[in-house]
């Protein structure tokens, strides 16, 4: 997956941009078929990025179900890419880790309780979000609505 990605507008033009019909993922896609078109890759691990942090639970929950349609349709697109998790053993993983945030409440750590807690939601909601659709546009209505 990228966070930052840099190419030549050659490349770019020549497997045609990013697609306009997915609403996450464009950007792993399109180094999937820049790979495939034969052009290279490189990492820049100097390179740096800034994203907008999510101030609310709600847009963090809403911005990884985005990223899990994206997972889901690049594992189906890419084979292989982005398998998904079991989510019995998640679910159990996301149970134990949330109740030791609650502990770490009760010592009195803040950051690591928060962590602790939404840690867990954060990896449940990509999960999840695999089920969601990927297409543009999304249905105007809810749920999907608040995941724009």
């Amino acid at each position: 997956m990228s966070a930052n990605v840099a190419c030549r507008r050659e490349a770019f033009e020549a497997i045609g941009g990013f697609r306009e019909d997915i609403r996450a993922a464009e950007d792993a896609d399109l180094t999937f078929r820049l790979r495939a078109a034969g052009w290279g890759l490189e990492r820049r691990e100097a390179a740096r990025v800034v994203h907008r942090s999510r101030q609310t639970v709600r847009g963090l929950v809403a911005q990884k179900l985005r990223w899990g349609a994206g997972a889901a349709w690049l594992h189906a697109e890419y084979p292989g890419a982005f398998p998904a998790r079991r989510l019995p053993g998640l679910s159990r993983w996301a149970a134990r880790t949330a109740a030791g945030g609650v502990g770490s409440a009760r010592l009195r750590d803040r950051d690591a309780a928060l962590i602790a807690v939404l840690e867990p939601i954060e990896v449940l909601a990509l999960e999840l979000g695999r089920r969601l659709p990927n297409e543009r546009p999304l249905p105007d209505r809810p749920p999907w609505r608040w995941l724009r």
